[in-house]
């Protein structure tokens, strides 16, 4: 998979980032290391994307914060229907 380290590769392609908020637990927080960048570069990947906090979820962020998952894909949705910014897009937790 050569090019995923490659800010715009995905051009203006809506992509929308979820990182959880709760660190990793025990043995698995050496995780937590490089996670801020791992989800940074993920939403660089696309000029049109949003990076959000989901602040109250560990791993389980669809389980644990399902309104801020199906927000997200309703702002994907929208985007990739009309042309428009997902930076436009109202959603909660946006944090790029």
């Amino acid at each position: 998979m050569n090019g995923l380290n490659t800010p715009g590769l995905l051009g203006g392609t809506p992509v929308a980032v979820i990182s959880h908020g709760k660190p990793f637990p025990g043995p698995f927080a050496v995780l937590e290391t490089n996670h801020p960048e791992g989800m940074r570069a993920l939403a660089a990947l696309s000029s049109n994307s949003v990076l959000t906090d989901a602040a109250n979820s560990s791993h389980a962020i669809p389980l644990e914060e399902p309104q801020l998952v199906i927000d997200a894909i309703q702002a994907v949705q929208h985007a990739a229907r009309t042309g428009a910014s997902l930076q436009e897009v109202p959603h909660p937790g946006h944090v790029r």
